[in-house]
């Protein structure tokens, strides 16, 4: 593994975390909680961080909590590690003003991360050509639709030289129990992984996602590789026929198994996948209605969109005014405007 991220054994590391309105609380708090842990195991501040916000209030999350920021604006040392964090939206919702410091930070020589959809700051900045990396696996479709010169791996985060990215929520504080490790020792990381309750600190190249077989809540080798050739096979669905020849089973064994375990048709199952997909790029891309449902395997606007409304109550251009609507304001903010 390439250790060639950190600099002197066990001299401080500074982080500055960059958030926008949407960013999770649980991708910022499993970045920050090892940090905190280990200055008070060590009883000195090896780590320090701040958090900082392009935008001019402070940023609130997903969740609602308000988080107190100072302005990008401010004076970012080039030792300093400047990681990106998750915001609602996927593809815009970090200005010129974050790309452009994100590429004099690299420039100075700085570390840079990004967190769960922050990596696309990081695309934007041009940071991630010939880089391994990774993105959550809910957005690595709508990422490659964005960028499809990049290729997002599917573990839980990658450390690249310089460069640190996360698929986010606890696979961060995978990544940061890496870090600790490689500043102090092995023995270190595990003590902070316990004091966090960790279930079990996973190394890079741990994958994302739970094996289909847990997800699917089967062991039927039969499902198991239909369901696998239908997620691979979105944009150009197969026949039901055709997939079934390649598993070396009838169509109608096919439907007995989907019946059995999902208590849907084959087709029901397959069509659902293809939407949400849909649902995925309205959210995080820019690609136009009939773009998106040819990227969904539809030839044609009208049924993509009845059938997507028929599944999710909503029409696909709802979904996507909904994803670009402003955060609501926090509590806060909301009862300072009663007493005004």
């Amino acid at each position: 593994m390439n250790v060639s991220f950190h600099s002197e054994q066990k001299v401080g590391r500074s982080f500055v975390f960059v958030l926008a309105d949407g960013f999770s609380m649980h991708s910022l708090s499993n970045a920050i909680e090892p940090l905190t842990k280990l200055n008070r195991m060590v009883g000195k501040a090896r780590y320090r961080w701040s958090i900082v916000t392009e935008s001019r209030t402070n940023p609130v999350s997903a969740c609602g909590f308000e988080i107190r920021a100072e302005t990008l604006d401010a004076q970012i040392d080039p030792a300093d590690t400047l990681i990106i964090c998750d915001g609602i939206n996927g593809a815009d919702f970090y200005s010129r003003a974050v790309i452009s410091r994100l590429r004099m930070h690299a420039a100075k020589g700085g570390c840079i991360g990004g967190i769960g959809n922050g990596v696309y700051a990081l695309a934007q900045a041009g940071m991630l050509t010939n880089k391994r990396f990774t993105v959550h696996w809910k957005s690595k479709s709508p990422f490659i639709e964005n960028y499809p010169l990049l290729d997002p791996s599917d573990n839980i985060y990658e450390i690249d030289r310089k460069l640190m990215t996360s698929g986010g929520g606890l696979a961060v504080m995978d990544m940061m129990l890496d870090l600790i490790a490689r500043d102090f020792d092995e023995t270190t990381s595990n003590k902070l992984a316990e004091l966090c309750l960790h279930p079990g600190k996973r190394n890079n190249l741990d994958s994302q996602r739970a094996p289909l077989s847990a997800v699917l809540d089967t062991r039927n080798q039969i499902l198991i590789n239909v369901v696998r050739m239908m997620q691979e096979n979105l944009e150009f669905p197969l026949d039901l026929n055709d997939i079934a020849k390649a598993q070396g089973v009838s169509r109608r064994q096919v439907e007995r198994v989907f019946g059995k375990f999902l208590h849907r048709a084959p087709g029901t199952f397959y069509k659902e996948l293809r939407l949400q997909r849909g649902r995925r790029l309205l959210h995080e891309t820019d690609l136009s209605v009939t773009e998106i449902a040819y990227a969904c395997g539809y030839n044609s606007h009208s049924h993509f969109c009845k059938n997507f409304k028929r599944l999710f109550d909503q029409a696909p251009i709802a979904v996507r005014d909904l994803s670009r609507l402003p955060q609501p304001e926090s509590h806060d903010n909301q009862q300072k405007e009663k007493l005004s």
